[in-house]
């Protein structure tokens, strides 16, 4: 495993960097997915400039909640990611496995190591819509979730109209719990957005 995941803190909690009530080393795992000519890998921060090559692209944020303009958002949202803290945010990089180059990202947008849950989020470059890759990576990482992080909950969030984000869910066997209105605000607009879960149950 990376250095980068290896650096979750969580002594506030138990005293030892893993996770509570888990006997699992976190500096010694990745959720494993490598198909598509994809593979997973930790981001890292020379990263930033191939994430916001196609977080720019308007057809691409027209229906989520990023609001980034700039290279170096993408920095700070990296360097939120690595730093010390024992709920931040858990995200992996899809990278092209001829050149490592990241396409995409998926993983934990929130994560609540007290609550046992987290929110999945992902996003993909469109040279890469409407293969199934976006499917095929979340149940690794859903896996991963409740296996390695003891979680019991994880949710997912999809704009109204966000029709694509909406079906990768529900193929992973998330449940439509119902609609959060103007849940999150998107480039300066209040949105609505339907909220999905899946339990270690189901």
């Amino acid at each position: 495993m990376t250095e980068w995941l290896g650096r979750i803190d969580l002594s506030p909690i138990n005293g030892r960097d893993r996770v509570p009530n888990c006997d699992f080393d976190m500096t010694n795992t990745i959720p494993h997915f490598d198909a598509f000519g994809l593979a997973l890998r930790e981001i890292r921060a020379e990263d930033a400039h191939s994430w916001f090559d196609y977080l720019r692209i308007p057809e691409v944020v027209r229906l989520n909640s990023w609001n980034v303009s700039a290279v170096e958002d993408m920095q700070a949202i990296i360097e939120k990611m690595s730093a010390n803290a024992v709920n931040r945010p858990l995200r992996f990089a899809l990278a092209a496995t001829a050149t490592d180059r990241l396409v995409g990202t998926i993983g934990f947008h929130s994560l609540s190591i007290e609550n046992a849950s987290a929110e999945i989020a992902y996003d993909l470059a469109p040279e890469y819509w409407r293969q199934g890759i976006m499917s095929a990576a979340c149940e690794p990482l859903i896996r991963w979730g409740f296996d390695a992080l003891q979680l019991n909950r994880i949710q997912g969030c999809a704009m109204v109209g966000n029709h694509a984000s909406a079906r990768i869910l529900e193929k992973n066997g998330f449940r439509l719990e119902g609609v959060l209105r103007e849940f999150r605000v998107a480039r300066g607009r209040p949105s609505d957005f339907r909220v999905y879960s899946r339990l270690r149950s189901d």
